[in-house]
């Protein structure tokens, strides 16, 4: 089921629990933004989380590589006084450089990972800020069939008993365009 399908179907139950109307409709309004404040909130935090958790990670592996970077060097300036451990220590700084390259090659993945969750983010707030315009375009645009409907019905009940066929084809003029408006 596509987001538009789910939207149509909220406001379709919405309808039907005369929710679109007065008092009602701003409850509504009020807690579509409670929800979709509590969704992008939930997800910010997520990411937030993950971020932060990544970035302690990442510090942790660029410690562990200066930690490896210091034991290589001392391993090096220890094989050439000690000639009878040289072909373990060799072995030694050989595995030393393997380890680093796997933690560079991480701290990178890690680095793009958080990249990654940052255009994430981004896309989540725009996606927050675009949801937000159109709940309000639509809010106007309720309003104003609302208004449109009041004006014609104090219209139509200001008219006399005399011209009841001319408040008939208002009321049906009313109800056309309320038929439109509910699709």
């Amino acid at each position: 089921m596509t987001k538009a399908d789910l939207l149509r179907d909220l406001l379709e139950l919405a309808r039907r629990e005369d929710l679109l109307e007065g008092e009602n409709l701003e409850a509504f309004v009020r807690a579509l933004r409670e929800r979709a404040s509590l969704i992008l909130d939930e997800r910010v935090r997520a990411v937030e989380a993950e971020n932060a958790w990544r970035k302690e990670a990442m510090d942790g592996l660029q410690e562990r590589v200066a930690g490896l970077e210091a034991e290589n060097a001392w391993h090096l300036e220890t094989a050439a006084s000690l000639r009878e451990t040289a072909a373990g220590l060799t072995e030694t700084v050989r595995s030393l450089e393997t380890e680093k390259a796997w933690a560079r090659e991480t701290i990178d993945g890690l680095q793009e990972a958080v990249r990654g969750l940052t255009e994430e983010k981004s896309s989540l707030e725009s996606e927050r800020q675009k949801a937000s315009g159109a709940h309000h375009e639509l809010l106007a645009h309720h309003r104003d069939v609302v208004r449109q409907v009041v004006r014609e019905v104090l219209a139509v009940s200001s008219l006399s008993v005399l011209r009841t066929r001319q408040a008939r084809r208002r009321l049906l003029a009313l109800a056309e365009l309320l038929g439109r408006e509910a699709g």
